[in-house]
């Protein structure tokens, strides 16, 4: 059956596979949904993974998994229809290089470079440690704590492990934030849920100032690892900010898995409203 989140990025292959100097074209639907709302608009991971959604399609070889994607906002999308343009630049013999433009009334909204590419056996070690955590079943919220206002929230069982709004395990002044998060209706991580997890916290920022705030996001990059071995489980996500200034902020993000896995990394540059 199709999840919530499964249908809310949906894609549908429209016209036929146009020929080009460079590759092929190929156009998609798509339709934005107003329960992915945040502050001020729709999720930027949301909006990038009907992005990668479009990009896996056009791409076309299951052999090829998405691995690195980096998305534009260059507008505020809006609720309703929009149209997606993949152009496959290079098909190498290891990896493919795609672009593609998300349009709604004839204007482009976002743009995306992705690189989809091919495993192969190859040297191979890992010095990465996941943090140490309580496990997610262990996670009682506060009796007086309220989840984000935003419909987003809606869709998400969120157990906070990182940060001070709900109690959880930093210190004040720490600008990290996160948790372990899965939808609530269950939904398979795959590498289009990834893109969509790497900016499904709220901001780092929100951790260490007590003033509302908003934080678009300018551009997001997600490097995708791997996919967890039981896809239906929680995904621990860690997300900080190292700096911010001159109206911007930076915040890295890494997603686990319950095996404490290295799932994707990912990198935002973000406007402070």
């Amino acid at each position: 059956m199709t999840s919530r989140f499964e249908a809310d990025t949906a894609v549908q292959r429209i016209g036929s596979v146009e020929e080009s100097r460079a590759g092929l074209t190929v156009g998609y639907l798509g339709r934005i949904d107003h329960s992915w709302w945040i502050m001020i608009g729709p999720n930027g991971g949301y909006i990038g993974a009907i992005v990668a959604r479009a990009i896996c399609d056009a791409a076309g070889d299951a052999t090829r998994r998405l691995s690195s994607l980096t998305v534009h906002y260059l507008r505020v999308p809006a609720e309703g229809a929009c149209e997606i343009e993949v152009h496959i630049e290079r098909v190498g013999r290891r990896v493919s290089s795609v672009t593609a433009r998300l349009i709604q009334a004839g204007q482009p909204i976002v743009l995306g470079i992705a690189s989809l590419s091919v495993p192969q056996p190859s040297l191979s070690f890992d010095g990465l440690v996941s943090p140490e955590v309580p496990e997610p079943d262990s996670i009682l919220l506060p009796p007086d704590s309220e989840p984000p206002p935003i419909e987003m929230a809606q869709h998400f069982d969120n157990r906070p492990v990182f940060g001070n709004r709900l109690g959880s395990l930093d210190s004040p002044g720490v600008a990290r934030t996160g948790g372990w998060m899965r939808y609530l209706d269950p939904t398979p991580v795959d590498e289009v849920v990834l893109v969509a997890l790497a900016d499904a916290w709220w901001p780092p920022l929100m951790e260490v100032s007590d003033q509302p705030m908003a934080a678009p996001t300018v551009d997001l990059t997600v490097h995708i690892r791997s996919v967890p071995a039981d896809p239906l489980q929680h995904v621990l996500g860690e997300f900080t900010s190292p700096l911010a200034g001159e109206g911007h902020t930076v915040e890295d993000g890494r997603l686990w898995s319950r095996t404490g896995r290295l799932l994707a990394e990912s990198r935002q540059l973000a406007v402070l409203l």
